[in-house]
């Protein structure tokens, strides 16, 4: 390979006619994206994973998005045993609100890998330490499936990393997450939080794992309960190249059990007074860096960024805006 044989013209590719990656579940969950959710342990992210696959495999309907049409659906499962699965995905199916048809339709669709009932000696290949044989066997699921949508869940399980915190930690998403691109699937890579972090910010490992990501949804505690949930978490969206809808703005879910029926809820959450002090300030076109911001809200610029990540993550801010604001700020002060 050479550089001259991998580089094309701009010209060439404008003449392309590309296939453009169409949306498989509400705005954010596109064709052959790589996306990440994290949560502390035992807040529920396999439920919302599981839920979530079932619904895409059954062309139905999951908190605020809906499916455009069923889609192949890969669900890899590090944790838990096949029993477990097993009652999860029967209450969660309860829960869907698809049709009998639908329902059908999602348990054909859905491949799972339960990897704590395979036997020793074929289970999947560990992420990490041994990236060619996994990629190879992930690679002849997809194949065999024409999987759309593949769940890792979860790199903590899937993967033996020595030093989490190191730039070149978890490299093998890049390369794993590629590779099913390459295949025709989106991938989700079901993670942790960073220990002793409150909200839903932080992830476990270095912030290279991100670049490659096209969402990261991150899930924490409600502030506030929904009354007769027996599971509720809130949801806020970190990162969203593809960001074109108000389903990515922050809310709460949770999941209702009746004694003759079982359903999914959701909540808006108000936008909390410190935010909208900062949105105010940021907006008024008087201060042009994150330095003059933290001086005119007396605090720290530490703050400041705190302030921003929160904005966004709940869909009241974006970044081009956030830069725009200070753009104009600064561009008053030159007259």
């Amino acid at each position: 390979m050479t550089g001259q044989s991998i580089a094309i013209t701009l010209a060439d590719l404008l003449a392309e006619d590309p296939e453009v990656r169409q949306p498989m579940m509400g705005s954010w969950l596109l064709e052959r994206s790589l996306n990440m959710v994290h949560a502390p342990a035992g807040l529920g992210k396999s439920m919302w994973c599981m839920a979530l696959a079932i619904a895409l495999a059954g062309g139905g309907e999951f908190l605020r998005w809906k499916a455009r049409k069923p889609r192949k659906v890969l669900y890899v499962d590090a944790e838990m045993d096949r029993g477990d699965i097993h009652q999860r995905a029967r209450a969660l199916l309860k829960a869907s609100g698809m049709t009998q048809e639908q329902k059908l339709k999602a348990t054909d669709n859905i491949q799972i890998v339960s990897q704590q009932s395979l036997k020793e000696g074929s289970q999947l290949p560990d992420l990490s330490n041994e990236t060619e044989a996994a990629t190879e066997v992930l690679t002849e699921l997809v194949r065999a499936q024409c999987s759309d949508f593949v769940i890792l869940d979860n790199l903590s399980t899937l993967a033996d990393i020595d030093d989490e915190n190191s730039a070149g930690g978890f490299s093998f998403v890049h390369v794993i997450g590629r590779s099913l691109q390459r295949e025709g699937a989106a991938v989700l890579f079901v993670h942790h939080d960073r220990k002793g972090m409150g909200g839903s910010e932080s992830f476990r490992g270095s912030s290279k794992l991100e670049a490659p990501l096209d969402v990261r949804w991150g899930l924490r505690k409600p502030e506030t309960s929904l009354q007769g949930a027996s599971l509720a978490f809130t949801l806020e969206c970190h990162k969203c190249r593809p960001r074109r809808g108000e389903d990515v703005r922050s809310f709460t879910a949770g999941l209702i059990d009746d004694d003759d029926s079982s359903r999914w809820v959701t909540s808006d959450n108000p936008l909390p007074e410190n935010l909208r002090v900062f949105l105010e300030v940021l907006r008024s076109g008087l201060h042009s860096s994150g330095g003059e911001i933290a001086a005119a809200l007396d605090v720290s610029k530490g703050t400041v960024s705190k302030y921003k990540a929160k904005a966004i993550a709940g869909g009241w801010l974006t970044e081009d805006e956030y830069r725009d604001c200070l753009a104009l700020a600064a561009s008053q002060e030159d007259y």
